[in-house]
This record gives C-alpha cells, sequence and structure tokens, in this order.
C-alpha cells in the first residue's frame, strides 16, 4: 500500500467505535497539556498520520542541496555587492550590522530549519518556504503523535527518533567542539517569553538537551541571564541558543552584544533573518532563469521550488493579468500575514498592494496540493484539509512532519485560516501495515 491509502486506513481505524472515543479524549488531554506548557495557542488536529521515511530522508538531502545553493550565491553576492551592499539589499538596520556572524552565514555548521512543502496528488512535495532559524519552533508536536498511539496501546518503539533529540544533539555536539560547560536556551521577556506569548515553554528542550549533553541547561531570558556567565573565563565556556524571534528585541541587540562581547558562543544571530527572507526564493530562480545554475541545481529547482519573481513597479501590470495562477507574499511577513492568493484578490487590490511596495514582495507560481480528509478537533466528522508539511533539519538530520491544517484557508496557519497542527510520523512499508493490525486488533 502507498502512504495516502495507509493514512486514509489510519483516519478510518482511529475514527472507529471505542478507539475513536478513546483517540478523541487523548487529543483532549494532550491540548490540555500543552496549555500547560504555555501552548494556548496551539491547536490539535486530532489524529496523526503516516509518511514513509525514505521520502524524509530525501526531502531532507533536496533541502540541504537547497541550502547550499543559496550559500553559494550568498558568497557570489558578497563578492559583487560587498558586505555592506549585501546587508542594503536585505535590508538590515544599520545599528544591528554587527550581529551578521559573517562565517556562519556562508557556510552553516549550525544548521536548524524547517521546509515548509505542499504535496501534490502524485506524492511528490514542493517547498514553498525555507526557514532556517534556531528559532524555528513546534518539534515538539511529535510527542503528541507518539502519545497517542501510546494511549491505545501501540508499540512506539518503533517511532522514529524526536525530532527535539536530533536538535538535541546538534547543541551536544557544538557544546562539545567549542568546550562548552554550560548550555543556555535564550528566551526574551517580552510578552511573557515564549510560553507567555501562546507557544510552548522551552521545558521538554531544555531536558533533552540535558540528556544528550550531560551539560547543565538553563532556560533564561535578557532578565534572568547569570552575570556570572559574562564573566570571560565562564562566557567562553557558555553555548547560547537563541529561542526567541530576533524582532522581538527591545533593546537595539545590546544585550547579545554583551554575551559577544563577553566570549559566550552564540548563533543564529541576523545571519538567519538574511535567509529567512523570501525574497531568496526569487533570487534562486533568477540564477535559474540566467543560466548561473549546474545542471543538477537547475533540476532541484524545476522539480522542487515553484517558479517565483521579485516584484518591480515595470512588471506588476503582467502580474495582476496573470494572477489567477500566482500567489503574492511579503519577504519578511511571516505568520500567514502578508500573503495574497492572486485568485482571490480583486486586480485594484493587488495592484495597490504591490505598487506600495514592489520591492517587499515575490509572485510564485501558485501550487495546487494534495487535500486531506481528517477530523479537525475532536468529535467532528471527516472535514477536507489543506496542508502545509513542516519537515525539520538539524544539521545532518531530518524529522517530519509538522502538520499546519485549515479548512477554511489556503493560507494554512495556527493564527490564521482556524489552522491546526500535528504530526506525521515516518515508519515504513511494514511498520504503518504493523500500526495497522494493531489498531484492528484494539478494536475488537
Amino acid at each position: 500500500m502507498d502512504v495516502a491509502a495507509d493514512n486514509r486506513a489510519l483516519i478510518a481505524a482511529l475514527d472507529a467505535g471505542d478507539v475513536g472515543v478513546l483517540a478523541d479524549a487523548t487529543a483532549r488531554r494532550l491540548r490540555e497539556e500543552l496549555v500547560a506548557e504555555g501552548g494556548y495557542l496551539l491547536e490539535l488536529l486530532p489524529r496523526p498520520i503516516f509518511c514513509a521515511p525514505d521520502q524524509v530522508r530525501a526531502l531532507g538531502d533536496r533541502g540541504r542541496s537547497l541550502i547550499a545553493l543559496q550559500s553559494r550565491l550568498i558568497e557570489e553576492l558578497i563578492a559583487a555587492e560587498g558586505r555592506a551592499g549585501f546587508l542594503d539589499r536585505f535590508e538590515v538596520a544599520p545599528a544591528l550590522r554587527d550581529l551578521v556572524h559573517w562565517d556562519e552565514l556562508v557556510a552553516p555548521r549550525y544548521l536548524v530549519g524547517r521546509l515548509d512543502l505542499l504535496r501534490l496528488a502524485d506524492g511528490s512535495f514542493r517547498c514553498c518556504e525555507m526557514n532556517v532559524d534556531s528559532c524555528v519552533a513546534g518539534a515538539e508536536i511529535f510527542d503528541a503523535g507518539r502519545d497517542t498511539f501510546l494511549a491505545l496501546g501501540l508499540d512506539v518503539d518503533r517511532l522514529p527518533e524526536r525530532p527535539l533529540d536530533q536538535l538535541a544533539d546538534l547543541l551536544a555536539d557544538t557544546a562539545r567542539r567549542l568546550g562548552a560547560e554550560r548550555i543556555v536556551i535564550l528566551d526574551w521577556s517580552v510578552g511573557g517569553g515564549s510560553a507567555g506569548k501562546g507557544y510552548i515553554s522551552y521545558d521538554r528542550m531544555r531536558a533533552a538537551v540535558q540528556r544528550a549533553s550531560g551539560l547543565p541547561v538553563h532556560i533564561a531570558d535578557e532578565t534572568s541571564f547569570d552575570p556570572a556567565w559574562l564573566a570571560p573565563a565562564e562566557a567562553a565556556r557558555t553555548l547560547v541558543h537563541r529561542g526567541f524571534m530576533m524582532e522581538e528585541m527591545d533593546d537595539d541587540g545590546a544585550f547579545l552584544r554583551r554575551l559577544i562581547g563577553a566570549g559566550a558562543h552564540v548563533f543564529s544571530l541576523l545571519e538567519a533573518d538574511i535567509r529567512m527572507d523570501k525574497g531568496w526564493l526569487a533570487l534562486l530562480w533568477d540564477a535559474r532563469r540566467a543560466g548561473r545554475c549546474t545542471a543538477a541545481e537547475a533540476a532541484l529547482l524545476d522539480s522542487f521550488v515553484p517558479e517565483t519573481w521579485q516584484v518591480t513597479a515595470a512588471d506588476i501590470e503582467l502580474l495582476v493579468a496573470r494572477r489567477d495562477d500566482l500567489i503574492f507574499k511579503t519577504r519578511q511577513a511571516f505568520g500567514g500575514a502578508g500573503i495574497l492568493i492572486g485568485a482571490e484578490t480583486p486586480a485594484a487590490t493587488l495592484r495597490d498592494a504591490l505598487a506600495a511596495a514592489p520591492e517587499h514582495w515575490i509572485a510564485q507560481v501558485m501550487i495546487a496540493p494534495e487535500t486531506l480528509a481528517m477530523p479537525h478537533a475532536p468529535g467532528e466528522p471527516l472535514q477536507v484539509h489543506d496542508i502545509v508539511y513542516g519537515l525539520y533539519l538539524y544539521g545532518t538530520a531530518e524529522n517530519g512532519f509538522l502538520l499546519r491544517g485549515s479548512t477554511t484557508s489556503r493560507i494554512v496557519n495556527v493564527s490564521s485560516g482556524r489552522g491546526r497542527i500535528g504530526w506525521a510520523l515516518a515508519l515504513d512499508d511494514g511498520d504503518r501495515t504493523s500500526f495497522l493490525l494493531q489498531l484492528a486488533a484494539v478494536a475488537s
């Protein structure tokens, strides 16, 4: 059986009789646990699904190849424009330009990211966004999929490694390489930190990193960071993992400068914001259209990234005329904001939005993804969902997928489109069959 057929069978089995009652009760309990950890904004899809490990590995390789192409273009742009011109291109504020880790920008060793993918009816995937940033969240939702199967009495030993444990391995390896003796997960106090803003606290991550590294692991923000760790000898033994978004800082980077100036090892600074700029999707395709890609790079873009253009004032009328086939995104927005689906946007509205600041917009071929029928909430019937699949990358490891599903909007996000989140667990054919047989036994 293929994965899509196995998922239809899985969802049917999880909705059947007493199994469905228990699965719904488990979903409600897991939601309560998320809320207790601060994640009150996070609504769970009540059913996990399957994905294929070989496809996850292949997509991880493609994602790293895409990031390698991005790295090559970064080097070319810096060589052509100089560092100042490069930072001008990405509108990095002059006051923050010293917070770019140039070596890590060009050749990332501390790679943390999530590719947002759409699955097509033929089972292939297309990458619609690249999120390369240490603060990429959501890996904890794997636990909800695992715990659903555990509550039903299934053999969860066959499940893949937790993505949090893969992230923990990356942190532990980095700490060993640098000779660090403590690890700090750095939050930002404004808004109450991660949990105060409705997302999960870092407690699960801290536990995973502590197990992997054997080191003391602390959660701190700019107000609670131990001053003793800023002494030069101690700072040199401190690895800092940034968990907050750079734009959350309200001190113009002063605290990060203190850490760096003291000698602490701080990764994923403004180089992450530069890589996250959606304008890269257009730059990658510009290189493809100009013949500056190798045959392998061109094939990667052709088969994996929807064609994308940087909007210019001269192109607006052409793009508006083609809007039914396009989606428009602002380069630096996130969370479902700054997106206009061409087919759903009146010509005048789109024209005005693009004309106001064309340099801030990209246009991308709109992909018609495969939908998935599953309950949207415990106790609800099957409903058709638009799904975005989030593939996590941690160094050379990958894990997936975080599911973001909506029944009301093709812009799928937890803050828009009635979005909910879940997980697709990577199991091979034999293990998927075993899980379905175990579910049948539970139901009988």
